[in-house]
Protein backbone atom coordinates (compact mmCIF):
# COMPACT_ATOMS: atom_id res chain seq x y z
CA UNK A 1 0.00 0.00 0.00
CA UNK A 2 1.08 3.42 -1.01
CA UNK A 3 0.96 6.17 2.09
CA UNK A 4 1.98 9.82 1.01
CA UNK A 5 2.93 12.30 3.85
CA UNK A 6 3.71 16.02 3.74
CA UNK A 7 7.63 16.09 3.89
CA UNK A 8 8.65 19.51 5.42
CA UNK A 9 12.60 18.08 4.36
CA UNK A 10 12.00 18.25 0.92
CA UNK A 11 9.80 21.52 0.60
CA UNK A 12 12.98 23.19 2.42
CA UNK A 13 14.90 21.57 -0.64
CA UNK A 14 12.67 22.58 -3.47
CA UNK A 15 11.82 26.19 -2.19
CA UNK A 16 15.84 27.11 -2.19
CA UNK A 17 16.53 25.32 -5.51
CA UNK A 18 13.10 27.68 -6.43
CA UNK A 19 14.69 30.90 -4.78
CA UNK A 20 18.20 30.30 -6.05
CA UNK A 21 18.46 28.33 -9.08
CA UNK A 22 17.62 30.68 -12.33
CA UNK A 23 16.07 27.78 -14.49
CA UNK A 24 13.34 27.58 -11.77
CA UNK A 25 12.86 31.07 -11.60
CA UNK A 26 9.30 30.34 -13.20
CA UNK A 27 8.42 28.60 -10.46
CA UNK A 28 8.05 31.28 -7.66
CA UNK A 29 4.89 31.70 -6.19
CA UNK A 30 3.50 28.43 -7.42
CA UNK A 31 1.79 26.07 -4.76
CA UNK A 32 4.05 23.01 -4.65
CA UNK A 33 3.48 20.13 -1.91
CA UNK A 34 6.28 17.89 -1.41
CA UNK A 35 5.01 14.01 -0.74
CA UNK A 36 7.11 11.38 0.64
CA UNK A 37 5.99 7.79 -0.30
CA UNK A 38 6.77 4.64 0.85
CA UNK A 39 5.64 2.91 -2.74
CA UNK A 40 8.89 0.98 -4.48
CA UNK A 41 7.64 2.73 -7.67
CA UNK A 42 8.95 0.95 -11.34
CA UNK A 43 7.82 2.31 -14.61
CA UNK A 44 9.07 -0.56 -17.41
CA UNK A 45 10.81 -2.35 -14.81
CA UNK A 46 12.82 0.56 -13.48
CA UNK A 47 12.30 2.19 -10.32
CA UNK A 48 11.20 5.62 -10.09
CA UNK A 49 12.43 7.79 -7.79
CA UNK A 50 10.52 10.64 -7.95
CA UNK A 51 6.98 12.32 -9.66
CA UNK A 52 5.84 15.63 -10.66
CA UNK A 53 1.84 16.04 -11.29
CA UNK A 54 -0.27 18.54 -11.88
CA UNK A 55 -3.07 18.75 -9.65
CA UNK A 56 -6.80 18.55 -11.77
CA UNK A 57 -8.73 21.28 -11.05
CA UNK A 58 -11.65 18.96 -9.49
CA UNK A 59 -9.33 17.77 -6.98
CA UNK A 60 -8.00 21.29 -5.84
CA UNK A 61 -10.58 20.89 -2.78
CA UNK A 62 -8.76 18.28 -1.50
CA UNK A 63 -5.19 18.89 -2.85
CA UNK A 64 -4.68 22.99 -2.16
CA UNK A 65 -1.80 23.26 -4.74
CA UNK A 66 -0.85 23.81 -8.24
CA UNK A 67 1.40 20.49 -8.15
CA UNK A 68 2.80 17.80 -5.90
CA UNK A 69 6.51 16.72 -6.28
CA UNK A 70 6.57 12.61 -4.82
CA UNK A 71 9.53 10.89 -4.07
CA UNK A 72 9.51 7.64 -3.14
CA UNK A 73 11.25 6.48 -0.41
CA UNK A 74 12.50 2.95 -0.83
CA UNK A 75 13.76 3.97 -4.13
CA UNK A 76 15.88 6.34 -2.58
CA UNK A 77 17.70 4.37 0.15
CA UNK A 78 21.23 4.29 -2.04
CA UNK A 79 21.24 7.79 -3.07
CA UNK A 80 23.43 10.71 -1.05
CA UNK A 81 21.79 13.57 0.11
CA UNK A 82 23.13 15.89 -3.18
CA UNK A 83 21.50 12.72 -5.40
CA UNK A 84 18.32 13.19 -3.50
CA UNK A 85 18.32 17.39 -4.49
CA UNK A 86 19.34 16.77 -8.00
CA UNK A 87 15.99 14.25 -7.90
CA UNK A 88 13.42 16.85 -6.48
CA UNK A 89 15.34 19.40 -8.86
CA UNK A 90 14.55 17.09 -12.15
CA UNK A 91 11.42 16.95 -11.00
CA UNK A 92 10.96 20.50 -10.72
CA UNK A 93 12.17 20.20 -14.24
CA UNK A 94 8.81 19.16 -15.35
CA UNK A 95 6.71 21.95 -14.26
CA UNK A 96 6.21 24.00 -17.68
CA UNK A 97 5.49 27.63 -17.22
CA UNK A 98 2.17 29.52 -18.62
CA UNK A 99 0.66 32.83 -18.27
CA UNK A 100 -0.17 32.04 -14.95
CA UNK A 101 1.52 29.54 -12.93
CA UNK A 102 -1.54 27.77 -12.20
CA UNK A 103 -2.07 27.33 -16.16
CA UNK A 104 1.26 25.66 -15.75
CA UNK A 105 1.85 21.84 -17.28
CA UNK A 106 3.96 19.07 -16.74
CA UNK A 107 7.03 18.70 -19.36
CA UNK A 108 7.63 14.78 -20.42
CA UNK A 109 11.63 13.92 -19.83
CA UNK A 110 13.49 14.96 -22.99
CA UNK A 111 16.79 15.30 -24.37
CA UNK A 112 16.91 19.31 -23.05
CA UNK A 113 16.28 17.71 -19.76
CA UNK A 114 19.05 15.49 -19.64
CA UNK A 115 21.61 17.79 -21.47
CA UNK A 116 20.86 20.63 -18.91
CA UNK A 117 21.70 17.75 -15.86
CA UNK A 118 24.60 17.17 -17.78
CA UNK A 119 25.80 20.61 -18.66
CA UNK A 120 25.15 21.77 -14.59
CA UNK A 121 26.25 18.41 -13.20
CA UNK A 122 28.50 16.67 -15.48
CA UNK A 123 28.20 13.45 -17.28
CA UNK A 124 28.41 11.23 -14.13
CA UNK A 125 25.50 12.88 -12.02
CA UNK A 126 23.60 10.31 -11.46
CA UNK A 127 26.69 8.14 -9.59
CA UNK A 128 27.29 8.19 -6.01
CA UNK A 129 29.84 10.55 -4.94
CA UNK A 130 30.46 11.87 -8.98
CA UNK A 131 28.42 14.81 -8.37
CA UNK A 132 29.90 18.59 -8.06
CA UNK A 133 26.62 20.98 -7.02
CA UNK A 134 26.56 24.16 -7.41
CA UNK A 135 29.36 25.12 -5.34
CA UNK A 136 27.70 28.66 -4.87
CA UNK A 137 24.97 27.16 -2.91
CA UNK A 138 24.37 25.68 0.54
CA UNK A 139 21.02 23.47 0.43
CA UNK A 140 19.89 23.60 3.77
CA UNK A 141 18.01 20.56 4.43
CA UNK A 142 20.28 17.92 2.85
CA UNK A 143 22.22 17.93 6.02
CA UNK A 144 22.86 14.62 8.13
CA UNK A 145 20.09 13.68 9.69
CA UNK A 146 17.32 16.28 8.52
CA UNK A 147 13.62 14.88 9.08
CA UNK A 148 10.86 15.87 7.91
Amino acid sequence: MDTRTISEKYAKIGNYLIDNVPELSHLAGAEIIYLSSTAKKKSHRKRVLGQCEKVAEKNKWAIPCDFTVTLFEPNLMALSDEQIVMVIFHELLHVGAGDDIEQGHIIPHDLEDFKLMIDKFGPHWSEWGQVSMWPELTIPAAEQGASD
